[in-house]
């Protein structure tokens, strides 16, 4: 990265499949963000579940998301 002589936006958006790989990321995180929103009423009208059983559901997805700010902090220092 301190190689890299123009570090604007659209210099790393020229760079090969970035654009596609970006579309990728934010349809994943659209779709996981409509899951999140949706699930609870989903569960309670559909399912009938309680609200508590819900959000102990909703904690357990989430041990395995790893799209949070937090998610950088917990990779060694050599892969980031």
């Amino acid at each position: 990265m301190k190689k890299c002589q123009d570090k604007r936006l659209p210099s790393v958006f020229s760079i090969s499949h970035v654009p596609f790989m970006m579309m990728i990321y934010f349809l994943t995180f659209l779709g996981f963000s409509f899951f999140y929103g949706a699930f609870p009423m989903h569960a309670l009208k559909q399912i009938r579940v309680d609200i508590s059983s819900t959000g102990n559901i909703l904690f357990f997805f989430e041990r395995f998301d790893d799209t949070g700010p937090g998610s950088l902090a917990r990779l060694p220092e050599q892969q980031i």
